[in-house]
């Protein structure tokens, strides 16, 4: 089973998306990390405080890079929906379908806008919202460092126009963000704080010179993947989480009622190359409608660093895209085996040999078996 070429298409799409959101943030990451390393350092040498909890701390200013990377992936998921989607439709009418789209959209916030009670009563929400977040913000957001401001702050507001949003909008979802980028980035930043601990107590314990021990500090910093040195942890974090929201924004669009009444359902999508884990290979293809229970445990991502992607079919595409099928109860792939080249130049073809065949049950991964849009939403 495999997925159709207009959904890989879009699917292409939107992966070189996220991948442009993604460079930045890791690397003002990294930049946070390495002035982190070298707080630690200063503090091993001058007993000032302990080095991983110097870290730690230091390591902080990442979760609001984060929040913002979280931010403009959401606000670009909406975008893609809303605006981007039209143009890579691959469909035989002339009409453009995004037009349509956005006509009934806007017909439809006029209509629940249309009295002055409504309006009214919108009003003193968005001053309750506000006085609230407000409460939020300096209760649970890290202060925030001067790269959290900048890396990502074109990028939003060019997003903020693009969809014409309401501030209120955006400060809500700014805060679900916040406070979801401190959660995840607390677990991360204690992990590698543990990995300085198990450090200093085998320094202590072989009676290092200094020299010495702060070339074992340089390797366990280096191993946490949070510095310039090392970012896999880094790129690890920001690309699920870039996933994750991005996700989150197209799902919250189709569940506007002028959005949903178009949508039949979707067809999942993989990145078809050898990193594709053999659980989530196995579903490429599946094509369900919208209300089928798989999407409330296998909307993508699935897995940490997942490509993957489930992409809006509507009820004007052709039949084909709309008969659902459904992943199979196992799945064999051969894993391990080598790619050989047979020939040269435009003569040469491609074999994989060796490997050994393992058959996997289709599924998220351990700890993905929910859908980011509603969890996020809630």
């Amino acid at each position: 089973m495999v997925a159709s070429e207009r959904s890989q298409l879009i699917a292409d799409r939107i992966n070189r998306t996220q991948a442009r959101l993604l460079l930045p943030g890791v690397r003002a990451g990294a930049r946070v990390g390495f002035k982190a390393q070298r707080s630690a350092m200063r503090a091993f040498g001058d007993y000032s405080e302990s080095p991983d909890a110097a870290f730690r701390r230091e390591l902080m200013d990442v979760a609001p890079i984060l929040a913002d990377a979280m931010l403009a992936a959401h606000l670009s998921g909406m975008a893609f929906m809303l605006v981007d989607f039209g143009p890579i439709q691959l469909s035989d009418k002339p009409e453009d379908r995004i037009r349509k789209l956005r006509k009934r959209v806007l017909a439809h916030e006029r209509k629940t806008a249309a009295t002055n009670r409504k309006l009214a009563r919108l009003a003193k929400l968005k001053e309750a919202r506000q006085a609230r977040e407000a409460a939020l913000a300096r209760i649970t957001s890290p202060t925030p460092t001067r790269s959290s401001g900048t890396v990502f702050g074109k990028t939003t507001e060019a997003l903020k126009r693009k969809l014409a949003a309401e501030e209120w909008e955006i400060q809500r979802t700014a805060q679900v963000y916040r406070e979801e980028a401190v959660r995840v980035f607390d677990r991360t930043a204690m992990l590698a704080s543990a990995n300085i601990t198990e450090t200093m107590i085998e320094i202590q314990a072989a009676g290092m010179h200094v020299a010495e021990a702060k070339a074992a500090l340089g390797v366990a910093f280096a191993k946490t993947g949070l510095t310039p040195r090392n970012a896999y942890a880094l790129e690890n974090l920001f690309r699920t989480q870039i996933q994750l929201a991005y996700s989150a924004g197209r799902w919250a669009v189709n569940q506007d009622p002028a959005v949903d009444e178009l949508v039949w359902g979707y067809e999942y999508v993989t990145a078809r190359d050898s990193r594709v884990r053999p659980k989530h290979q196995a579903m490429d293809g599946t094509k369900l409608p919208k209300t089928d229970p798989f999407w409330t445990t296998s909307y993508p991502p699935n897995g940490y660093s997942c490509r993957c992607q489930a992409i809006e079919i509507f009820v004007d595409d052709p039949v084909e895209l709309r008969t659902p099928t459904r992943p199979p109860a196992t799945f064999t792939t051969i894993q391990g085996a080598k790619r050989v080249q047979i020939g040269t130049g435009k003569r040469a073809i491609f074999i994989q040999e060796g490997g050994k065949p393992v058959t996997v049950i289709p599924g998220p991964d351990p700890g993905f078996a929910y859908n980011a849009g509603m969890v996020l939403a809630a």
